[in-house]
């Protein structure tokens, strides 16, 4: 029997964007926005929320003038910039998220809902729901599709190192079913590049655009309290990763960086990195040279680790 992908079939498409309303938990707003939540692949679950589970957030306005369209998360959410037009994110931290969307009329609705921690463990097919927040370690090919013979078809496009991925379940033969942070495209990947989150992490992250014809080292401003942990049995949990400004991440490239730093990589669109790592004085950062950049380019640095509460 051929195995297709469970409770997101017919989602193949990458970001959703702003646009109706979908079932959710309400929240009025000055008695003329309401704001709607719910977690994507989970029957339109409007409670209990988790860091890592994809959520969708719509807005219905009472006087019918105005529509969605750009929404900006506090704390950002996992491998997606602050702000975009995307009604989809994942929470990437235990606590308060916080909501402000802004409206074509230029008013602007906010929403806040409580955060819980990530899920550690995979559940069996049967009675998956929270998704593992997984780290891609190697560039890996999604699959939309497991054959009767347990070989897995319909190549979707590479997942690069450094992204990350909602796990949802172990579908076999060494292969997971999971949903990308950066598109919201679900599908099948190998277990052998992924590495689950630690325990209790959450992630921070600083955005950058970057500038034509430009040389400069960019860090990562680690808020007061917060500490690196990594991945689970790692001693890293750090990378960066560089997109098309306005296309959505998960277009570009991305790497992990390492302690012991890397060297220069492969360009992208008129831009290099030609250095990252760790300086004991000023933390975790990544050396970028452009040329003419041929579109707007962003590079955000993150790190998985633990808040002070």
């Amino acid at each position: 029997m051929t195995l297709t992908l469970r409770r997101v079939a017919g989602l193949l498409a990458a970001t959703t964007l702003l646009a109706g309303t979908v079932p959710g938990a309400a929240h009025a707003q000055d008695g003329r926005f309401t704001v709607n939540v719910h977690v994507e692949y989970d029957s339109g679950r409007t409670t209990d929320f988790r860091v890592g589970e994809i959520v969708m957030v719509s807005v219905k306005d009472a006087q019918a003038k105005a529509s969605p369209t750009k929404i900006c998360w506090s704390p950002a959410p996992i491998d997606r910039p602050a702000c975009s037009p995307s009604n989809q994110g994942a929470p990437a931290e235990v606590g308060t998220q916080k909501l402000t969307i802004t409206m074509s009329d230029g008013s602007t609705a906010t929403h806040e809902f409580a955060v819980g921690p990530a899920a550690s463990q995979l559940q069996p097919i049967t009675k998956a729901t929270a998704p593992v927040p997984f780290e891609v370690t190697c560039t890996s090919q999604l699959y939309g599709q497991r054959l009767e013979d347990g070989t897995y078809a319909m190549p979707l496009g590479p997942v690069a190192a450094g992204r990350q991925v909602a796990a949802y379940y172990d579908a076999g033969g060494g292969y997971y079913q999971v949903a990308s942070y950066s598109t919201f495209t679900p599908g099948f990947m190998s277990s052998k590049c992924l590495k689950a989150v630690s325990a209790g992490a959450t992630r921070t992250q600083s955005s950058y655009t970057l500038k034509s014809n430009a040389e400069k080292t960019y860090y990562l401003k680690v808020p007061k309290g917060f500490e690196v942990k990594g991945y689970s049995g790692d001693a890293s949990g750090v990378g960066y990763a560089i997109d098309v400004k306005g296309g959505g991440f998960g277009n570009g490239v991305a790497n992990p960086i390492s302690v012991k730093g890397g060297g220069v990589h492969l360009p992208f669109l008129g831009a290099t990195v030609t250095k990252d790592g760790y300086d004991k004085d000023k933390g975790w950062f990544v050396r970028v040279k452009t040329g003419k950049l041929k579109k707007p380019l962003v590079l955000q640095i993150y790190a998985y680790g633990t808040r002070d509460q």
